[in-house]
């Protein structure tokens, strides 16, 4: 379990009489598995609760339930909250899906009112993909709310109408970086404006050490290992992973091993249906013989089980988007990182990792070559992320700007 940041000791009895405490409502319709729930779970941790009551209306099976009861932190599982995210296609059925799971809202607007009890407050939107619901139950509850904003959407129809809604409506937006923020803006076609802000994502590793995930191989003869954790989609380029394996297996370079860590999104149920993306890479690994370079864990939780076990982090996604909750870990953690995109705020190319416009297979496999032959660079950049992490993810900080927004909206 994670570090607990600014966790009383007894909270039930030292925040006693307290009571008037603002509440701040916030919606997690994550797994509890992906970066957003944990970022969410990181920057409740570092609340100043003196100050703030937060209450998590989540999914039922959240995994973070436990972490949160040990913060005190009281949270609601619903069994399901009405979400809607615009993707590349089939954005009409994906529309259609969430007026279904609208049969779920009336669910939500009691636990909201129970939990706010009458009391000042706001709402906190943990994802896009809640605008549309948070946006009604604040309407209904007369409640100003709060859209952070965590993901790049694929330009369509349907993202510009979301991203222009929340731009509109939302009392407060928050970007986990400077190019989301970019991105949200050149899909709106408008400035963001003064309420909206860029707050880094928190992170910080638990104190005690966690067991290693064991991976194939002798370690010995494995002078890189190269860490991916991402779920096995097109758009997060795993088939880019197994380019580069292939290239390593056609040089004959058995001492690096590529590790991925995640499991499929979505997988069909229909029987006799067309194979997956999924089905497709495990197809492509066997036909080309590519086991010896490239590993396949599932889901790993907590993912700091992964971060220890390897050497770098590599991010080789069809989105230009080198942040996110895989290399702030990693970076926490001192893993150089391997990644593609336009924007240095956090990977500073041959400072603390290689970040290259577009995608090169042998170019990749350079960077690393010269990572596994060079471990003083490994250690230069490892100590340069370390600090890097510190200065931009540290939960006190990201906290702070956050109960900033929350006092301009009291």
């Amino acid at each position: 379990m994670p570090t607990q940041l600014r966790v009383l000791s007894d909270p039930v009895e030292e925040m006693s009489g307290i009571g008037d405490r603002p509440v701040i409502l916030f919606l997690d319709a994550g797994t509890g598995k992906g970066g957003a729930s944990r970022s969410l779970y990181y920057l409740i941790a570092a609340l100043d609760r003196t100050r703030w009551e937060p209450h998590v209306l989540l999914l039922a099976g959240n995994p973070l339930v436990a972490w949160y009861d040990s913060l005190g932190v009281s949270v609601t599982p619903l069994p399901g909250i009405p979400r809607f995210r615009p993707g590349e296609r089939k954005n009409p059925i994906a529309f259609a899906h969430f007026v279904w799971r609208m049969r779920h809202y009336p669910a939500v607007l009691k636990a909201a009112r129970k939990a706010l009890a009458g009391r000042a407050g706001l709402l906190h939107a943990n994802h896009e993909n809640l605008a549309l619901t948070c946006r009604w139950l604040a309407a209904q509850l007369k409640r100003p709310w709060v859209c952070h904003i965590r993901t790049t959407l694929v330009d369509t129809w349907f993202a510009r109408r979301i991203y222009r809604f929340i731009l509109r409506r939302a009392d407060r937006v928050v970007f986990i970086s400077d190019g989301v923020a970019a991105h949200f803006e050149k899909l709106c076609g408008i400035q963001a404006g003064k309420h909206c802000r860029t707050v880094f994502n928190a992170y910080r590793p638990e104190a005690d050490p966690v067991e290693p995930l064991n991976l194939r191989g002798d370690p010995d003869r494995q002078k890189l290992r190269v860490l991916t954790l991402s779920n096995i989609t097109p758009n997060r380029g795993i088939d880019r992973q197994l380019d580069v394996a292939a290239v390593l297996k056609k040089r004959g370079i058995t001492d690096i091993l590529l590790v991925v860590c995640g499991g499929p999104q979505h997988r069909s149920l229909k029987p006799n249906a067309e194979p997956g993306y999924y089905e497709q890479i495990l197809t492509r690994v066997e036909e080309e013989e590519l086991g010896a370079v490239i590993e396949f864990t599932g889901h790993v939780h907590p993912p700091e089980r992964a971060l220890v076990a390897c050497d770098v982090l590599m991010k080789l996604g069809r989105e230009n988007v080198p942040w996110g909750r895989d290399l702030i870990e990693a970076m926490t953690f001192g893993l150089p990182i391997v990644t593609l995109g336009t924007f240095e705020t956090v990977v500073e190319n041959g400072v603390n990792g290689f970040i290259d416009a577009e995608f090169d297979t042998n170019r990749v496999v350079g960077h690393l070559l010269r990572l596994r032959d060079d471990e003083n660079l490994r250690q230069t950049m490892a100590v340069a992320n370390q600090r890097k992490a510190e200065r931009m993810f540290a939960p006190e900080a990201s906290a702070a700007a956050i109960e900033s927004i929350y006092d301009e909206l009291r």
